[in-house]
C-alpha cells in the first residue's frame, strides 16, 4: 500500500470521526436546550445559581410545614386526650 493510500484512508477515518463528533455535538446541545427548558418551565430560570436558591428556599420551606403539621398532630392528639 502506497503512503498516498495510507493518508487517504487516514482522512477518512478522521473525516468519520469529526462527522461522528458532529453528530454527537448536536444530540448533545439538543439534550441540553431540553433541560434548559425544562429548568425554566419549573424554576422560571435556567441559571443553576438561582435554582439552588429557589431548591434552598423550598426546602426550608418543607421544613417549617413539616414542623406545623407534626405541632398540629400532638394539639389534636391532646385536645382528643391520646
Amino acid at each position: 500500500m502506497s503512503n498516498n493510500s495510507k493518508e487517504a484512508q487516514e482522512l477518512l477515518r478522521l473525516k468519520d470521526r469529526i462527522e461522528t463528533a458532529k453528530t454527537e455535538k448536536a444530540r448533545v446541545e439538543g439534550e441540553l436546550n431540553a433541560i434548559k427548558k425544562t429548568m425554566t418551565d419549573e424554576f422560571g430560570t435556567a441559571d443553576p445559581k438561582k435554582i439552588l436558591v429557589k431548591v434552598n428556599a423550598l426546602r426550608e420551606q418543607v421544613g417549617r410545614l413539616r414542623k406545623q403539621i407534626t405541632e398540629g398532630m400532638e394539639v389534636l392528639r391532646e385536645e382528643l386526650g391520646e
